[in-house]
């Protein structure tokens, strides 16, 4: 139809669902699709947890964030066990990451 698909699809996706059940195996899918689709220059998809953020000290975690987001730019940054990025379950220091990330 003549459009450019960057402009329709979206890049934030939430994959929901029990351990084993494929999310990790859907996002490096999806990043071989985008590649192929020309919407990312690479498929590589990085993988870390909420944890990988963390530095233990006020005013770092938000650096450790936009680290992480340098690493992957172009590729895929997969963060397994996200739900504990919430500050109430991952402590006071996932207000930073969501900070950096929002």
């Amino acid at each position: 139809r003549g459009e450019n698909p960057i402009d329709s699809v979206s890049f934030n996706y939430l994959f929901l669902g029990n351990p084993g059940t494929g999310k990790t195996t859907i996002a490096r899918l999806m990043g071989k699709m985008f590649k192929i689709l020309g919407l990312l220059p690479d498929d590589e998809v990085f993988e870390c947890t909420p944890k990988d953020f963390v530095t233990g000290f006020t005013g770092q975690a938000g650096k450790k964030t936009m680290e992480k987001l340098e690493l992957s730019r172009g590729g895929v940054l997969f963060i397994d066990e996200a739900y504990q990025l919430n500050p109430n379950r991952g402590g006071p220091y996932m207000t930073e990451v969501v900070d950096e990330l929002c």
